[in-house]
C-alpha cells in the first residue's frame, strides 16, 4: 500500500488542478476528505455557465455535474471566457462529470448579472457536495470593462453592488439549504466571499465552515475592524501565486501562502497553471520582487489619496475607456479632473494596463492599452494643468550625436526666463539640461529622442522620450554593452542614467527603470559616494526613468523656492 501511494504521489508532482482531477477522479469525499485543490476546482467550476439564472431554488430544477458530460449544456449556455480559456474549461468540465469524485456534485442554482448602468458584475452559484456540505462559489472578474470598473471602486466605495449582492445570495442560499457553508472564490469572487461572511448575520456565521479567497484582493477597513470579520478571521484560507498581482490589492489577508506556477508574471492569475502534490499546493516563501513592487506602489497610492480622489481617477479613466458620454451627449465632464490629484497619474499606466492585461492579454494591446497610454498622458497634462497655468515647450528632436542639442539648450533659458527665474535660476535650468544632454550623448548606438519642458509656475520638469524601435541587431548590442557595464563600477552619475536609460531600451516589461532617492538618502547611502559633482544628483528633487508601453522617458524634476 505504502508503495502504490509512493507511486501516486511521485505521479502528480508538479501537477496542476487536471493532474489532480485524473489521480484523484476516483477517490470520493468519503475516502479522501475535501481539501484546498476542492475549494478552488468549485471556485473555476463557477465561471461556467451551467444555466444562469434558469437553474432557481425552489423551481425544481437542479444539474448534476455528471449530466454534462455526453450532453450539450456547455454548448447551449452562451461561455465567458478568453481565447483558448472556454475550450480548456469545458474540457475540464467534462473530466469533472467523468469522474467518481466530482460527478455527483449538484448545481443548485447559478445567478449571473451584469449591468454596465448599476455598474454590477456579479456571479455565484451554489453546489451540493455528498458527503463536505453547501459550497458557495463565487465567480472573479469576468472579461467586460463593467467587471473591471466595479474592481477599482472597491478603493473608494464600500460595498460595492457585487459585495451587497453576494452578501444577499449568502443568505439566500443558506435560507434553502442545510448543513456546513463554504464559500470559496478565484479574484474578486475570493473578495465577495471573505465580505459576505464577515457581515452575514450571526446564524449563517454560525454554519460557515471554511472560507477561500484564491488570488482575491483584500477588503476594506471598515469590513476588517468588525466583529463579524474578527469571528470568520480564523476560517480564512488565502493563497496567491508568486506574481500576485489582483490578491496584493487593497488589504489582503496577511496570511496569504504563496503557491507555485507554471506560467509567468500577471498568467500566473489562472489557477489552471498552479503546481501541486498530492492534496496541496506546492509553495514558496514570499511573492516575487515584482508583485510585492506593485503591492507596495498600490497601497502608497491608496493611503495618499482620499476617497474622493479615488473615485475621480477610476470614473475618468474608465470614461476615457467606454467613451461613456454624459446625458446631453458631451464627453465627459472636465470638473471631474477638478477633483483629481496629480499622482493619479502614477497608477493610470501601470496598474489600469496589468490588471486589464490578466484577462485581456495580447488582443487587448492594441484595442485598449494602446489607446489608453495616449489617453492617460492627455489626463496627466489635465491634472497637472488643474495646479496652474501649465506652459509647454516645443519640442524639439534630438540624438546622441549632438543635434538639437543648442536648440534644446535654448528653449530651457527662454521657458525658465519666461517663468521669472532668476539668472542664477535659468542657470541652473540649463545646467540640469546639458547633463541630461550629456547622458544622452553616450547612449549605445542610434538614437532619437523628443526633448520638452513643461513649467507650472515655479515647477520645471524636462523630459526627454524615446520609441524602443530596434531590430535584433540593435538590441543586441546594446543588451552586451549593459552586461558589460553592469560588471564594473559606473563611472559617476551620468554613467548610472545611461545603464538605466539603456535597460530600458532594450527592457519588455512596462516598469520604473530609475529613481532618485529623496535628500536625506542620498547623503546617507555609501552608494551615491562620488556622483556629488554631478548638478542633478545634487540638486534635482526627482530623477526618474521610465519604460511604458515601448517608450523610454527620462523626467527630471525641479521646483525653485517663491
Amino acid at each position: 500500500m505504502a508503495d502504490q501511494k509512493d507511486k501516486s504521489l511521485k505521479k502528480v508532482s508538479g501537477g496542476t488542478i487536471i493532474d489532480y482531477v485524473a489521480w484523484r477522479g476516483d477517490l470520493t469525499f468519503e475516502h479522501s476528505p475535501w481539501g484546498e485543490i476542492d475549494a478552488v476546482i468549485a471556485a473555476m467550476i463557477a465561471y461556467a455557465n451551467l444555466g444562469e439564472n434558469e437553474l432557481v431554488f425552489g423551481s425544481g430544477r437542479t444539474l448534476r455535474l455528471a449530466d454534462l458530460a455526453g450532453s450539450d449544456v456547455l454548448e447551449r449556455y452562451p461561455q465567458e471566457g478568453i481565447g483558448d480559456g472556454v475550450k480548456i474549461r469545458n474540457r475540464f468540465l467534462t473530466d469533472l462529470a467523468r469522474s467518481r469524485r466530482f460527478q455527483d456534485i449538484t448545481v443548485l442554482d447559478q445567478v449571473n448579472d451584469v449591468d454596465a448602468s448599476r455598474d454590477i458584475q456579479f456571479s455565484a452559484m451554489t453546489l451540493d457536495v455528498p458527503g463536505v456540505g453547501i459550497v458557495i462559489a463565487f465567480r472573479g472578474t469576468d472579461p467586460s470593462l463593467v467587471g473591471w470598473k466595479e474592481d477599482f471602486m472597491m478603493s473608494y466605495v464600500t460595498p460595492v453592488p457585487a459585495q451587497t449582492a453576494a452578501l444577499a445570495y449568502l443568505k439566500k442560499a443558506a435560507e434553502n439549504t442545510a448543513g456546513p457553508l463554504y464559500l470559496s472564490g478565484h479574484s474578486k469572487g475570493g473578495n465577495l466571499a471573505l465580505y459576505s461572511a464577515a457581515h452575514a448575520e450571526p446564524a449563517v456565521r454560525e454554519r460557515l465552515a471554511m472560507l477561500y479567497s484564491f488570488d482575491g484582493p483584500g477588503l476594506d477597513d471598515g469590513t476588517i475592524a468588525t466583529e463579524g470579520y474578527r469571528r470568520i478571521e480564523p476560517l480564512i484560507r488565502s493563497d496567491v501565486p508568486s506574481g500576485s498581482i489582483v490578491g496584493m490589492l487593497m488589504n489582503y489577508y496577511p496570511k496569504y501562502r504563496v503557491v507555485q506556477s507554471d506560467s509567468f508574471s500577471i498568467l500566473q492569475h489562472d489557477p489552471f497553471s498552479w503546481k501541486l502534490l498530492g492534496r496541496h499546493f506546492l509553495v514558496e516563501d514570499n511573492v516575487s520582487n515584482s508583485s510585492q513592487i506593485l503591492d507596495q506602489t498600490i497601497h502608497e497610492w491608496l493611503k495618499s489619496c482620499t476617497a474622493e480622489q479615488r473615485e475621480v481617477f477610476v470614473t475618468v479613466i474608465f470614461s476615457l475607456l467606454m467613451k461613456k458620454q454624459t446625458a446631453d451627449g458631451q464627453a465627459v465632464d472636465d470638473s471631474l479632473l477638478k477633483k483629481a490629484d496629480e499622482d493619479s497619474k502614477k497608477m493610470i499606466r501601470a496598474l489600469i494596463s496589468k490588471l486589464i492585461a490578466i484577462h485581456a492579454g495580447i488582443s487587448w494591446d492594441t484595442n485598449v492599452l494602446k489607446p489608453l497610454i495616449q489617453a492617460s498622458d492627455e489626463l496627466r497634462l489635465k491634472l497637472k494643468g488643474l495646479q496652474g497655468n501649465l506652459v509647454k515647450s516645443s519640442v524639439i528632436q534630438i540624438d546622441n550625436h549632438g543635434s538639437g542639442f543648442r536648440d534644446a539648450t535654448d528653449e530651457t533659458m527662454r521657458m525658465a526666463d519666461d517663468g521669472g527665474l532668476s539668472r542664477e535660476e535659468c542657470l541652473r535650468l540649463a545646467l540640469f539640461t546639458e547633463e541630461i544632454l550629456s547622458m544622452v550623448n553616450i547612449v549605445t548606438g542610434e538614437m532619437k529622442a523628443d526633448f520638452w519642458i513643461e513649467r507650472v509656475g515655479r515647477q520645471y520638469e524636462l523630459h526627454v522620450s524615446t520609441r524602443t524601435v530596434l531590430d535584433r541587431k540593435q538590441r543586441r548590442r546594446i543588451r552586451r554593452t549593459v552586461a558589460a557595464k553592469m560588471i564594473e563600477k559606473p563611472n559617476g552619475f551620468l554613467a548610472k542614467l545611461r545603464g538605466a536609460f539603456e535597460s530600458a531600451m532594450v527592457s519588455g516589461t512596462d516598469r520604473v527603470c530609475f529613481a532618485l532617492p529623496d535628500g536625506k538618502d542620498r547623503e546617507a547611502s555609501e552608494q551615491w559616494d562620488g556622483y556629488e559633482r554631478s548638478i542633478l544628483f545634487r540638486l534635482a528633487d526627482d530623477v526618474r526613468i521610465t519604460m511604458i508601453g515601448g517608450e523610454v522617458r527620462m523626467t527630471v524634476r525641479k521646483e525653485f523656492a517663491s
